[in-house]
């Protein structure tokens, strides 16, 4: 076994570079054999259509059982579709969350984002169908869900761009989730009492900014993160 003369990581020995740092692999003690393969698959982001469907047909399957179930339970001591249909809009949503990544055939964070908003608001209207009158869809979901759709390819796009990097993902992330806490406690304020009076999501506030911070020092020392990585093997 093989390891990085620059950062010291394990190396498989069909390796020509190392996968952390990029240096190539120098070991005279070592011949590679023709019968040595590449550990890793060519197109590792890629799923065939037959695996895909599969897949996709297999959760479908599952998502079917307590659907199913409810329903039946339902018609048999209601005489009518009630309750079961609040657990046919759950499942739903949860089914097109678990399908979105066998969509398609290469991997898109756009793409299975958008199909994930996508079946959550169709699952979101089922519910207010269900129960209408209460303008909780528009007033308060709506906003919550299109903000996670625009944070999550905000997030995405700066990754993509090398803007955010390593830790840097991660207290993005958790200034995310801060800053909706604030927009949910607002949103249930408007639609409450009329005018926004923020008190509990100060106190998710904080903790949030604060890890945040310390994920961005954490970021900038170069020692801490090439020891993570070491040790994760990322």
């Amino acid at each position: 076994m093989s390891y990085c003369v620059n950062c010291g990581v394990e190396l498989e020995r069909v390796l020509k570079k190392c996968p952390l740092c990029g240096v190539k692999v120098i070991n005279p003690a070592e011949k590679k054999t023709a019968e040595d393969k590449d550990p890793l698959p060519p197109n590792r982001d890629e799923l065939k259509k037959a695996d895909r469907a599969f897949w996709i047909s297999f959760i479908s399957i599952l998502a079917a059982v307590p659907i199913a179930i409810c329903v039946l339970c339902d018609l048999l001591y209601s005489k009518s579709l009630t309750w079961s249909l609040f657990v046919l809009a759950g499942v739903f949503i949860l089914w097109t969350l678990c399908v979105s990544s066998f969509l398609f055939k290469k991997f898109s964070f756009f793409k299975m984002v958008t199909a994930d908003i996508a079946g959550i608001l169709t699952g979101l209207v089922m519910l207010d169908q269900i129960s209408p009158g209460k303008e909780w869809l528009l007033h308060i979901a709506l906003p919550i869900v299109v903000y996670c759709y625009l944070a999550g390819l905000l997030i995405a796009w700066l990754s993509n761009r090398k803007i955010l990097k390593g830790l840097g993902i991660a207290a993005a992330c958790v200034t995310a989730v801060a800053a909706m806490m604030i927009m949910i406690e607002a949103l249930l304020d408007l639609s409450a009492a009329g005018k926004i009076d923020l008190i509990w999501s100060w106190f998710i506030l904080a903790p949030c900014l604060s890890v945040a911070a310390l994920l961005v020092l954490l970021d900038k020392n170069k020692r801490f993160k090439q020891e993570l990585a070491k040790r994760l093997h990322i």
